[in-house]
C-alpha cells in the first residue's frame, strides 16, 4: 500500500507540473521552440478533471496530499469558466438585441453510396433547425457550400464570402473585406453592418486545422511500431498547424485593432481558450461563453472529445444576454449562438 501511495504521489506531482505548463501555454509562441506547450494548453480540460479526481482520492485515503491539486486548481481558477459555464439564468431578450450564430458545417459533407441523398437529409435538418429556433440575424458559417441555397432558404439579403467562410445577414452592409492567409485554404471575412443605427464590424474566420482526427483514432487501434509512427506524424502535423494558426491569429488581431467600430469575432479557431491563438485574438474582447455559458463548453463533436474551439468574442460595449451551444449532431461541430445587445 505504501508503494502505491508513493507512486500516486509521484503521478500527482507530474500532474501538478503539467497543469502549471498549461497556464504558461497561451504565452508561448507556437512558432518558437516552445511549441510543445500547445499540448498542455489543449489538455486543460483533462488536467482539471484529473486534479479534481486526485483531490477526491486523497480525501478518501485521508492524506493531506490533496492540497497539491487544490493549489494548482486555484492558481488557474479564472480559466475554469472558459470550459465550464457556471452562469445563472439567461437574461430576457431586450427589444434591441440580435442573434449571431457561428457554425462549422463541414460535417454536412457525406461520401460513398447515396452521399447526395444523405447530404440532402442533413441540409434539410439544418434548415429546419435554424427556422425552428428563429433564424439568427447574423449567421457565420465555416466550410460552407451551397451559398445561394442557404441565402434563399433562410431569406438573407447579403452573403459575404471567401474560401469557405461566409457571413449571412439582412442588415445593411456598409463595407466588407477579406483577410487572406498565406499558403492556406483557410481565410477570414469581415463586414461593417448597420445594426440599430450603429455600425458594427463582424468577423468570421476559420483558422488552420491540426487535421489529426484520423491519426488520433489510429493510435488507439494500431499497436506497436505503427503507433510510434503515428505519434511522430501527429506531432509533425500539430507543430506545423499551430505555427500556421499563430501567424493567422496575429494577422487577424492586427486587423481587429484597426477597426473603427465595435467588433464581433466569430469562427472555428481550431484552438481552445488555453492557446496562444485565442489569447492573441481575444485581447481586449469579451468571451461570450464566459459571460453567459452554462454547462460544458464543448463545441467539437468529432473523434477527439472535450474540445472548445468555436468561439464568439465581443467588444466591451456589448452585453451578452444568452450563449447557447446546441448539441445537434449535424456536423463534427456544434452550432454556437449568442444573443447580444448594445
Amino acid at each position: 500500500m505504501k508503494r502505491l501511495i508513493i507512486l500516486l504521489f509521484l503521478v500527482n506531482i507530474g500532474l501538478f507540473l503539467a497543469t502549471l505548463l498549461c497556464y504558461i501555454a497561451p504565452y508561448a509562441n507556437p512558432s518558437s521552440k516552445l511549441w510543445p506547450l500547445t499540448f498542455f494548453g489543449t489538455g486543460y480540460f483533462y488536467l482539471l478533471i484529473a486534479n479534481v479526481l486526485f483531490v477526491g482520492l486523497w480525501i478518501v485515503l485521508k492524506k493531506k496530499y490533496w492540497l497539491l491539486s487544490i493549489m494548482v486548481i486555484l492558481a488557474g481558477a479564472f480559466h475554469i469558466n472558459s470550459y465550464v459555464g457556471l452562469n445563472s439564468k439567461n437574461k430576457e431578450a431586450s427589444p434591441d438585441s440580435f442573434k449571431i450564430m457561428t457554425y462549422n458545417i463541414g460535417g454536412l459533407q457525406t461520401y460513398g453510396p447515396q452521399s447526395r441523398k444523405r447530404r440532402k437529409v442533413k441540409i434539410d435538418k439544418l434548415i429546419k433547425f435554424l427556422n425552428e429556433r428563429t433564424t439568427p440575424e447574423i449567421l457565420c458559417l465555416q466550410e460552407y457550400s451551397w451559398v445561394k441555397f442557404f441565402a434563399e432558404e433562410l431569406k438573407y439579403d447579403h452573403v459575404i464570402k471567401n474560401k469557405g467562410v461566409a457571413i449571412y445577414t439582412s442588415y445593411q452592409v456598409m463595407d466588407k473585406g477579406k483577410i487572406e492567409f498565406r499558403n492556406s485554404f483557410n481565410a477570414a471575412v469581415w463586414a461593417d453592418l448597420k445594426i440599430n443605427e450603429e455600425i458594427v464590424r463582424v468577423y468570421n474566420m476559420h483558422l488552420q486545422s491540426n487535421s489529426v482526427s484520423k491519426e488520433a483514432e489510429d493510435l488507439i487501434s494500431v499497436p506497436g511500431i505503427q503507433t510510434l509512427r503515428g505519434v511522430r506524424l501527429v506531432l509533425a502535423k500539430v507543430k506545423w498547424a499551430t505555427s500556421k494558426r499563430a501567424s493567422q491569429a496575429r494577422l487577424v488581431a492586427k486587423h481587429i485593432s484597426g477597426s473603427p467600430y465595435p467588433v464581433i469575432v466569430c469562427g472555428d479557431f481550431n484552438d481552445t481558450p488555453q492557446s496562444y491563438t485565442f489569447r492573441k485574438i481575444s485581447n481586449g474582447l469579451i468571451n461570450s461563453f464566459k459571460e453567459k455559458g452554462r454547462g460544458l463548453g464543448i463545441t467539437y463533436a468529432g473523434k477527439i472529445p472535450g474540445l472548445h474551439i468555436d468561439h464568439i468574442l465581443l467588444d466591451e460595449r456589448f452585453e451578452v444576454e444568452r450563449h447557447i451551444i446546441t448539441k445537434e449532431a449535424m456536423s463534427d461541430h456544434y452550432p454556437v449562438t449568442c444573443r447580444i445587445s448594445f
